[in-house]
């Protein structure tokens, strides 16, 4: 797991009690944990031992996700905030889903991660010098 260090200790134990709670399926597709098969152009699973020539066959791993539930004092819920481990913002999330819940978020800190390195490397001044130039 990467940043690892934004989690509570326990997070094992936690995620794993929320997986436990879930039946250990996506909350949001079904999907169980460990089924095997493959997906369609419209991304419809279809469960099976084996992929059709020129399909991937791919294993579903559920994980625990959070889910920005407001706090019970009325404070609005951050999905971002990996301490809050309560039961009501945790839920069962398969990979895919978990990617689609996350989009924003993920979008975002990529965006400000790249401007961050261009910056660093000084590509954005290099940037700023040659429009004027122009």
């Amino acid at each position: 797991m990467r940043n690892r260090h934004r989690y509570p200790r326990d997070w094992e134990g936690i995620s794993r009690r929320i997986r436990r709670r879930d039946g250990y399926c996506c909350q949001l597709c079904g999907l169980p944990n460990g089924a095997t098969g493959w997906r369609d152009g419209k991304g419809k699973f279809h469960l099976t031992r084996r992929a059709p020539r020129g399909q991937h066959l791919i294993r579903i791993v559920v994980t625990a996700a959070h889910l920005g539930v407001d706090k019970p004092d009325g404070t609005p819920g951050d999905k971002r905030d990996k301490l809050d481990c309560r039961d009501e913002n945790l839920t069962t999330l398969c990979r895919r889903c978990h990617l689609r819940y996350d989009t924003d978020e993920r979008l975002a800190s990529r965006a400000i991660n790249r401007l961050r390195r261009q910056t660093e490397a000084g590509q954005l001044e290099l940037v700023h010098v040659q429009s004027r130039f122009k």
